[in-house]
């Protein structure tokens, strides 16, 4: 990373460009961060699980950031989802109205 290590007085004020942001995975640096280092990050849960020392942080950190980076997800998971957080929103984007 470029600069300084970030102080507490650094967290208290965002750049402008993160205001708004719904996550940070928007950000096109912390995008490309992230994009660089996921495969590297995928195989450390891999790696932990063949020695029997699990990694349940980044196992739900991937799960969480792999449909965040696709278009469109499994109806199986939509419906999981859905079912989970009771959302009665879902849309089927292959009958939209014209």
């Amino acid at each position: 990373m470029d600069g300084p290590a970030p102080t507490r007085a650094g967290l208290d004020t965002l750049p402008a460009r993160l205001i708004g942001l719904t996550s940070l995975l928007r950000d096109l640096h912390f995008a490309e961060e992230i994009g660089q280092a996921q495969w590297a990050w995928r195989a450390v849960p891999g790696h932990r699980r063949t020695r029997r020392c699990p990694a349940p942080g980044m196992s739900a950190a991937l799960a969480h950031f792999d449909p965040l980076r696709t278009e469109r997800l499994p109806a199986a998971l939509i419906q999981g989802r859905r079912d989970h957080f009771g959302a009665r929103t879902y849309q089927r984007t292959e009958h939209r109205a014209r």
